[in-house]
C-alpha cells in the first residue's frame, strides 16, 4: 500500500521573518513562496503551513493570541503558495509556538524570539 515521504523547509532566515506580532509576508518570505510552486513542478500529497510565533507577541495571560497570530501566519503564507499556484491533494494549517524553537535557538532570550517568527512547510508525496 502506499505511503507518504517528505521533507521539512524552514523559512526562519532574517529576511524571511515576520515582524513582532504581524502576520505580513515580507517582500522576501512573499517571494520565496511564490517561487517554491514552480520549483516543485508536480502536485504534492500534502502541504503543510506551520506558523510559528514567539510567547512575547501576545500577552503571556492571552495564550489563545499567540495561537490567532501562528495561524494568521500560516494562512497568509498557504494563500500565497497557492495564488502561485501550488497544487496539493490535501492542504494543512499547523500552529507552533516557543515550544518549536530552531535548532539551538534560546526562546527566553530576544534573538530567540525573533527567531521563531517564522513558517515552515511539510511537504509530502505518495511512495509506492
Amino acid at each position: 500500500s502506499p505511503t507518504t515521504s517528505g521533507v521539512w523547509i524552514e523559512l526562519g532566515a532574517p529576511p524571511l521573518r515576520f515582524g513582532a506580532g504581524s502576520a505580513e509576508l515580507s517582500p522576501a518570505l512573499d517571494a520565496a513562496l511564490r517561487a517554491l510552486p514552480a520549483a516543485i513542478g508536480a502536485e504534492l500529497f500534502r502541504l503543510e503551513v506551520g506558523g510559528h510565533a514567539s510567547d512575547d507577541e501576545s500577552p503571556p495571560a492571552i495564550e489563545p493570541g499567540v495561537r490567532s497570530l501562528a495561524l494568521a501566519r500560516a494562512e497568509a503564507a498557504l494563500h500565497a503558495l497557492r495564488q502561485a499556484g501550488a497544487r496539493a491533494r490535501t492542504f494543512g494549517l499547523a500552529t507552533y509556538d516557543s515550544g518549536l524553537s530552531p535548532g539551538e535557538v534560546d526562546p527566553r532570550t530576544t534573538e530567540g524570539r525573533v527567531a521563531l517568527r517564522r513558517i515552515t512547510l511539510r511537504l509530502e508525496v505518495l511512495t509506492p
